[in-house]
């Protein structure tokens, strides 16, 4: 099996495979937390839309 599709463990959080996305955007939030406009962007990204 491809190392790519393995759990991965950093520190105490396990990760099911090794496919990330960087946090990105952050000008986007207020004070630092996730608004309506990430719960769109990162789905977005994850079925391969275009960046808007």
């Amino acid at each position: 099996m491809s190392s790519l599709f393995s759990q991965l463990r950093i520190r105490g959080v396990t990760l099911r495979n090794r496919i990330a996305m960087s946090p990105m955007c952050m000008y986007s939030s207020r004070d630092g937390f996730v608004s309506d406009w990430h719960i769109v962007h990162y789905p977005s990204r994850a079925v391969g839309e275009p960046d808007s």
